[in-house]
């Protein structure tokens, strides 16, 4: 360790930019993103392999750039605080004066120290001298939606149309249902569903730095009649994943033995996929085929659950292709009742997760019909 820290002298230059402009991003909205929280410093962590007496070694790195003169602060290399008498002007290299599989990661903080925006970027190889350029991007805005009274937030899906970037969202530190955007501009349509059921909340419009407006009418929510619910893939044929979460087991299934059980029923199209469904706890899945006639055909399906000491995951998959539309049927075992639970759906067209082994499903088929 101390030949490494020894061996840190040469420095390279330190370079942040703003957002470079593409056709979805509005250099106004940018430029309005950070005079809201203009970055005073750039926190930074950096991982690479530094080339150290002839030898690659694993190096992390902390440190502080300052916005005023790009001075770099507060470095911590491998866990081991490097004292500076004065700031430096560069990041410190081992004495080959060579790095590769650069990562580094920016956080850009305002005065207050109030998160202002964030950059990555990695490089293959950096040698003495190079510059690395990290592009720095506005933080998301964060802007409350308006839930239904007693909705709990964590109970809750949205879907932008048309975002052209990736959205955060879920219950802030107040307990109200927050979406975090990136400064983009544009108009955009909302609509807020159940996560249980996926019955429709609300629904509005969203722009950057704006309040959302949402309708001052009614609007229509639907659900089917004996809580059953419908889960939806993309209309391409790729593998997909849909979490139904936080489902009660409120439906009353038929058996052929004449009976009723409590448990939930869902219905799907897989398309010419693989379905794959996992769940911790201790249930039995049963997969129905429903033919263009209209009859119910149980498939094989493949047992990969595994049990640990605190409990047990269910995994199951179709031993087949070609599945089509299906009604997906999950019992719960036991003594214990499984009040609320999160059902992992994958339409596959490779392999499940899960490898597909182990047996088939259970010989007795459920009989389900329509409510």
């Amino acid at each position: 360790m101390k030949k490494l820290i020894a061996g840190f002298f040469s420095l390279i230059a330190f370079c942040m930019c703003v957002q470079a402009q593409d056709d979805a991003v509005n250099p106004l909205n940018v430029a309005r993103g950070f005079v809201m929280k203009p970055p005073t410093s750039f926190e930074c962590n950096l991982n690479a392999k530094s080339l150290v007496n002839d030898l690659w070694q694993d190096t992390w790195m902390r440190f502080v750039v300052r916005k005023s003169d790009f001075a770099i602060t507060n470095l911590v290399i491998n866990d081991v605080n490097i004292p500076l008498p004065k700031p430096i002007f560069g990041i410190p290299m081992g004495n080959g004066g060579r790095m590769k599989d650069v990562n580094l990661n920016v956080d850009a903080r305002s005065s207050k120290g109030a998160y202002a925006g964030y950059g990555y970027t990695y490089l293959r190889n950096v040698i003495k001298g190079d510059r690395i350029e990290v592009i720095l991007r506005p933080g998301d805005i964060k802007t409350v939606l308006p839930l239904p009274l007693g909705t709990d937030p964590n109970d809750v899906e949205l879907d932008i149309e048309g975002f052209p970037y990736g959205y955060g969202y879920g219950s802030d530190e107040n307990g109200n249902f927050a979406v975090y955007l990136s400064p983009v501009g544009g108009s955009y349509h909302y609509i807020l569903r159940k996560r249980s059921d996926g019955s429709p909340l609300g629904q509005g419009t969203l722009e950057p730095f704006k309040e959302p407006v949402t309708p001052d009418e009614g609007y229509v929510a639907i659900r089917y009649i004996g809580n059953v619910v419908g889960v939806e893939f993309p209309s391409d044929r790729t593998d997909a994943w849909f979490i139904l979460g936080s489902i009660s087991f409120d439906c009353s299934v038929p058996t052929t033995a004449g009976t009723n059980m409590t448990g939930k029923v869902m219905f799907t199209d897989v398309d010419a996929g693989g379905l794959e469904l996992s769940l911790w706890g201790d249930v039995t899945f049963y997969v129905h085929q429903v033919t263009e006639q209209g009859d119910m055909v149980a498939l094989e399906l493949k047992d990969n659950s595994v049990v640990y000491p605190w409990g047990k995951e269910t995994r199951v998959n179709t031993a087949n292709m070609n599945v089509g539309k299906v009604v997906v049927t999950a019992l719960p075992n036991g003594s214990k009742p499984i009040d609320r639970g999160w059902i992992n759906f994958h339409r596959f067209y490779t392999a499940p997760s899960f490898g597909g082994g182990g047996g088939s499903s259970p010989a007795t088929p459920v009989t389900t019909t329509e409510i």
